[in-house]
């Protein structure tokens, strides 16, 4: 498909299923929170996190990880090449007009 992106978000938790990753052109994986938040003292979530990780790598697709709330897990995902982050390690939630400034700010750069 042109122009558009197919995301499963939440993966690993819900209605996600690996017959999605099948039956449906998906791009994007993003990992659901309730696995990011303790990969560093939970080898469980460490173990599902890297085969989250691994798979979505190995079938060509882009991996996000929802939740990043730590350094320690950023390295933890860069060494796994999941490069898709958010959480509140980058920011907290914005306004619409704290997240404009923020746009300005960083494109004057």
């Amino acid at each position: 498909m042109q122009g558009l992106t197919i995301a499963i978000d939440d993966f690993g938790t819900g209605y996600s299923s690996l017959a999605d990753l099948k039956s449906f052109p998906i791009d994007i994986l993003k990992i659901d929170r309730t696995f990011i938040c303790d990969i560093i003292s939970y080898a469980n979530d460490a173990s599902i996190t890297r085969a989250i990780i691994t798979m979505a790598n190995n079938l060509d697709l882009k991996v996000f990880a929802n939740g990043v709330e730590s350094e320690e897990q950023l390295r933890f995902l860069q060494q796994l090449y999941c490069y898709g982050h958010q959480g509140f390690y980058f920011s907290r939630p914005l306004s619409a007009k704290e997240s404009e400034q923020l746009l300005e700010k960083s494109s004057s750069l």
